[in-house]
């Protein structure tokens, strides 16, 4: 994404703004590579001299104590400054900060009409939740060119881009337009009904296949995961039924309990 910015800003002379949602262990590393924000850590000599102010304490048991104690403070301040300013990344050699804002993790659904296009650069995940979802919502999806991305190429909102120089253009389509209103077409791909029916379309055997998989020895292979999968459905289906007896049996002991008794 810091590579898109930059190719952005070469090819239109400046960024363009973005809010960035989530959050992660390298959260701080990211906002400064995007803000440029070297915010220094308070030292324990400055949190040490606060609790003193505040307790009264200013005195000191000799002149050159205090000196002592104030070149280690310096020394350690300028010590942790070096180490904050030093760059974590060859991105935050720029000049100018990108115009971003970090807003941590937001439940989707709750961004409603505030937005209308979501820009995914991520290579790593496989037919990513976030995407669907946006699509889902009737947002524009700016994602690259990759095969787990090519579920997404069929709806109309979706771009795909194979370079920096797609992306600049389809982002700046987006910008300057109104994605189109969700079809019943589109809108039944993205549910879970139409993902099992396409699971089941993927896990048929022909039987050519099998008769295949047969001479190559593989059959006893086929049946074994066969048994497998079928016992994790009952199991499941299975403690799925007694959860919901213990849900009934305790609804029904609590509305015993709160009905008036009758002599």
């Amino acid at each position: 994404l810091l590579e898109l910015q930059s190719s952005y800003k070469n090819a239109t002379g400046e960024y363009f703004p973005i809010d960035i949602i989530g959050s992660g262990p390298e959260e701080n590393e990211i906002q400064r590579a995007f803000q440029l924000t070297r915010t220094r850590s308070r030292s324990l000599s400055e949190e040490r001299d606060d609790s003193n102010i505040e307790n009264g304490d200013t005195s000191t048991n000799s002149t050159d104590a205090s000196s002592l104690s104030q070149r280690s403070r310096s020394v350690k301040d300028q010590m942790d400054k070096l180490i904050n300013d030093i760059p974590r990344s060859r991105f935050e050699l720029r000049k100018d900060p990108i115009p971003s804002n970090f807003l941590g993790r937001q439940d989707h659904a709750s961004l409603g009409e505030k937005y209308k296009i979501l820009v995914n650069p991520s290579v790593t995940e496989v037919l990513c939740t976030t995407t669907a979802e946006a699509i889902a919502m009737g947002k524009f999806v700016i994602i690259p060119m990759h095969p787990s991305n090519i579920f997404f190429e069929q709806f109309p909102n979706c771009f795909l881009y194979k370079s920096k120089k797609e992306f600049i253009s389809h982002l700046q389509y987006a910008i300057n337009n109104e994605p189109q209103p969700l079809s019943n077409e589109d809108a039944y791909v993205l549910t879970w009904e139409a993902a099992t029916e396409r699971c089941m379309d993927a896990s048929i055997v022909t039987k050519r296949e099998a008769a295949r998989r047969e001479r190559v020895g593989q059959k006893h292979i086929d049946l074994k995961a066969a048994e497998h999968t079928k016992s994790r459905i009952f199991d499941a289906v299975r403690q799925f039924l007694v959860a919901k007896m213990n849900e009934k049996g305790a609804e029904s002991e609590s509305e015993s309990e709160s009905s008036p008794q009758v002599d």
